[in-house]
């Protein structure tokens, strides 16, 4: 019977001894593959520790680099809030009615909230441009580009009253100092539709702030799951 498992044992002494060598023999190479296992096994155990603990500090960092990186940018987007409320304030109070009807503005307003509004955020639009996540830099984009409409209204708005029709540096004819005027007019009854453009990029940017902050901090959250689960 042991024949038929183990034919090396037909040229054995037939005894226990025989046995085990018949069998040795018969299955040499699959034990021999067993053991080339069981060896790289142990040996990579040291080695799949190491790889886990790599695995589990980069996580770590992982999540503190996250982590600081969330907490900077609530601190800086809480200095550019604080900056925004009162320039939106001033600015949609001065166009626009309580009843919600645009405001023609005058000279003196338009000078004003250009001065208010002119290289606003700088710091944050401009020195500050492709340092956040890409869809905070898209809406700043935007807010970027309503800035600068509504400077530009604005700026076209009180320019005849504060230059002449002639000077050092240009000179207009009767019927170009006209066209400059009516551009002037059309722009203090234009402030209020770009000022609300303006306003409605300030929101847009709040709720992408928001719901990025969100993200991270979900991100956060699942990287303590594994960490602690570790």
């Amino acid at each position: 019977m042991f024949e038929m498992f183990c034919p090396g044992f037909i040229n054995t002494p037939q005894n226990s001894l025989g046995l085990f060598a018949g069998c040795v023999y018969s299955y040499q190479t699959l034990i021999a593959g067993v053991l080339a296992i069981l060896a790289a096994y142990f040996a990579a155990r040291p080695v799949w520790k190491q790889v886990k603990d790599t695995s589990l500090q980069t996580m770590i960092n992982q999540r503190e680099t996250i982590s600081e990186r969330v907490n900077e940018a609530i601190d800086r987007f809480q200095r550019v809030k604080n900056e925004m409320d009162e320039t939106l304030q001033a600015l949609m109070h001065a166009t626009w009615d309580p009843a919600g009807e645009p405001i023609a503005i005058d000279d003196n307003t338009a000078y004003g909230l250009h001065m208010s509004v002119a290289g606003k955020l700088n710091w944050y639009l401009e020195t500050l441009r492709d340092t956040e996540a890409h869809e905070i830099e898209v809406a700043k984009a935007r807010l970027r580009e309503a800035r600068e409409e509504l400077g530009n209204t604005l700026d076209t708005a009180y320019w005849p009253a504060s230059h002449s029709q002639s000077d050092e540096d240009y000179s207009f004819t009767d019927q170009e100092w006209e066209d400059v005027q009516e551009k002037a007019r059309h722009a203090k009854s234009e402030a209020a539709d770009k000022a609300s453009t303006f306003a409605s990029s300030w929101r847009a940017l709040v709720e992408v702030q928001s719901d990025w902050v969100k993200k991270s901090r979900q991100k956060i959250s699942a990287l303590d799951d594994v960490i602690t689960a570790s």
